[in-house]
């Protein structure tokens, strides 16, 4: 450890105050020691100009998309909107036969259970 900051030329006073169990005071030091003098993030380029050509076609493009989608989806909503009112319909149907053949599956399975319970004879 002590011999990394040596090889560094970091100060031999701040080096010497560190000891073996004090990893994380080591590990600021040498992060704080590593980012100033290693490496230096260079400057970010200059922007490029782009073309107007380029930019209206972006534009125009994602305008569009966005009415593609608007369209579309109103599209699907009204077709979404009758699928759902028939399947409503549906419901009420399917709701009622199944009580039926649940009230049937009931009184059938109270005759089995008297047919059990009576003595043979």
């Amino acid at each position: 450890m002590i011999v990394h900051l040596v090889e560094k030329n970091y100060p031999r006073d701040r080096i010497l105050s560190l000891h073996a169990h004090d990893s994380r005071r080591y590990h600021q030091i040498y992060q704080s020691h590593f980012l100033k003098y290693k490496y230096k993030m260079s400057g970010l380029p200059a922007p490029v100009r782009v073309s107007p050509l380029i930019k209206f076609s972006r534009w125009s493009l994602l305008t569009v998309g966005v009415l593609y989608g608007a369209f579309h989806h109103n599209r699907l909503s009204k077709k979404e909107t009758a699928f759902r009112e028939v399947e409503a319909k549906q419901k009420v149907i399917r709701d009622a036969k199944l009580a039926e053949e649940k009230k049937l599956a009931a009184a059938r399975e109270i005759k089995d259970l008297e047919a059990l319970m009576a003595p043979s004879k």
